[in-house]
């Protein structure tokens, strides 16, 4: 970017574009998806180490506040309101092939991660069919 806030070169362009859509896309939905999965666990009391039950209940959050966790981190880690590279008909036909290569490009990946997934605990947040394109990239698109 040059001293006046304009882009200068491709290049520049291409990496500020794919730091867009990585950001609304792919990191939004590995920092959202998980928090309902994470944030609603609650670790179960241990008399082992001379904890009693009034002592486990003394640490948890009024019912009320539970709630409110709960309610939040299921709307932020359960809306999906789109899917990555699912678009409306372009108007320009020259968009259709690069799209049809980047949405192969995605289930081949997705069925990566569903072979890795059956060795190991699966993580399932970054499947491609599970990440949303942010609304607004959807919309500019198709503008």
């Amino acid at each position: 970017m040059g001293q006046d806030g304009r882009v200068q070169t491709q290049d520049y362009l291409a990496a500020a574009v794919t730091l867009i859509i990585f950001t609304a896309s792919a990191q939004h939905a590995a920092v959202n998806y998980p928090q309902s999965f994470i944030m609603s666990y609650a670790p179960a009391p241990s008399s082992a180490r001379g904890a009693t039950l009034a002592d486990y209940l003394s640490l948890l959050p009024s019912l009320d506040q539970a709630q409110k966790q709960l309610n939040l981190t299921y709307i932020l880690g359960s809306v999906y309101y789109t899917r990555l590279g699912d678009y409306p008909t372009f108007a320009d036909a020259r968009v259709q092939a690069p799209l049809q290569a980047f949405q192969k490009a995605l289930q081949q990946i997705e069925e990566m991660i569903n072979q890795r997934n059956q060795e190991r605990p699966p993580y399932e947040f970054l499947l491609p069919s599970k990440i949303p394109q942010h609304q607004y990239l959807s919309l500019s698109m198709t503008s």
